[in-house]
């Protein structure tokens, strides 16, 4: 466990150091906590915080995932969501209810894709009833490797976001790097690097964010 925990502190400080350099640079840290299983049927709880560079926290996340596996291809997902993030000025809400269809493809003994289709029913505070549903779709491809000690795969990834009001993209978060460990049986976290595009409003210019995150699961 000790020499898991030297590796991916020094993997995440490597990360770290090109993108420190950058104008924006976000923190992002989740947790999937308290899996539980029965047949095809599973759920979890997932929380996630993001910081800026300056490390003040801007983003919360809650969500109960429920999930069902059709067969060794397709899953299908429900989950309710919470999150509050951040403004010039003070926090505001946003309810959604995430349905998730999830395509699984082993390609070769270790290489895997893996194609998530999700729609979004959103809600925002000071918005009333309005609808600001959104369609997203990511892509990854994921590689079985064991480089170092605990590692379990290599990856990249790249994700869309749709806005159905909006009628346009408006954001894409691509992943050049995403590595996997599992030190032991109830404890796994990916280490990755991924850059935020967000589209201006309804014009076609764009921002960036460089993103340095680490998501991890518990099993008891």
């Amino acid at each position: 466990m000790q020499r898991y925990y030297k590796f991916a502190a020094g993997l995440l400080l490597g990360l770290i150091a090109p993108a420190l350099h950058a104008a924006d640079t976000q923190f992002w840290t989740a947790w999937n906590v308290g899996e539980w299983k029965s047949g095809n049927f599973s759920t979890k709880s997932h929380f996630e915080n993001r910081h800026a560079d300056d490390l003040d926290l801007i983003y919360v996340r809650y969500s109960q995932k429920f999930n069902y596996k059709l067969d060794d291809v397709w899953s299908l997902g429900l989950h309710p969501v919470y999150e509050t993030s951040r403004g010039s000025d003070d926090w505001k809400d946003t309810y959604r209810l995430d349905l998730e269809a999830t395509t699984k493809l082993k390609l070769t003994d270790r290489l895997g894709l893996k194609l998530r289709h999700r729609y979004e029913v959103r809600r925002k505070e000071g918005k009333g009833s309005e609808a600001m549903d959104r369609v997203r779709q990511q892509v990854a491809l994921s590689y079985k490797a064991n480089w170092l000690p605990s590692m379990t795969s290599i990856g990249i990834a790249n994700e869309w976001f749709y806005e159905i009001d909006k009628e346009r993209i408006t954001l894409d978060r691509f992943y050049p790097i995403q590595i996997g460990f599992q030190p032991s049986d109830s404890f796994k976290t990916t280490v990755y690097y991924l850059y935020q595009s967000n589209r201006q409003g309804l014009s076609g210019n764009w921002s960036g964010t460089h993103i340095i995150g680490l998501s991890s699961s518990f099993k008891f």
